[in-house]
């Protein structure tokens, strides 16, 4: 297995909460992207970006 892309800066996530969706056209990631309020990050899983 090779590691493809890495995901840095991201704030403390104690709880480890993440979720992945995935269908035909495309996957997504997201992931809290601030500690102090509701900000989530969207990563494109398939394209990397």
């Amino acid at each position: 297995m090779k590691v493809m892309h890495t995901i840095r800066d991201t704030p403390k996530n104690p709880a480890g909460l993440c979720a992945l969706s995935v269908d035909n056209d495309g996957g997504y990631l997201a992931y809290p992207g601030n500690s102090q309020n509701g900000e989530v990050q969207v990563f494109d899983a398939i394209n990397l970006v």
